[in-house]
């Protein structure tokens, strides 16, 4: 039987999972120091990286010699994501 080990699935979802959170956090000082380009750019890496953490998370999810701490770390995280931008969708939704 083969030990476990992190690969690269593991490391691609937490990486784009940071970098989406990251990208929404700075989404507002970019959007002030930068014209509207950089802020549609953003905003669409933004939307672009969630699906890429989604598919990649079911990738890492479905190895089976793989440990899965990282991509644990990995989904509360991306789930974090899709709740807030959930959340604006719907507080755009019900009360533009």
């Amino acid at each position: 039987m083969r030990n476990k080990v992190f690969s690269w699935k593991s490391y691609v979802f937490l990486i784009s999972s940071i970098i989406v959170t990251l990208s929404m956090f700075l989404l507002d000082p970019i959007s002030q120091a930068a014209n509207k380009t950089v802020y549609d750019i953003v905003v669409i890496f933004i939307l672009a990286g969630l699906p890429v953490s989604i598919i990649m998370g079911i990738v890492a999810f479905c190895s089976k010699n793989e440990r899965k701490i990282i991509s644990v770390i990995a989904l509360i995280l991306t789930i974090f994501n899709i709740a807030v931008i959930g959340f604006f969708v719907w507080f755009g939704a019900n009360f533009a």
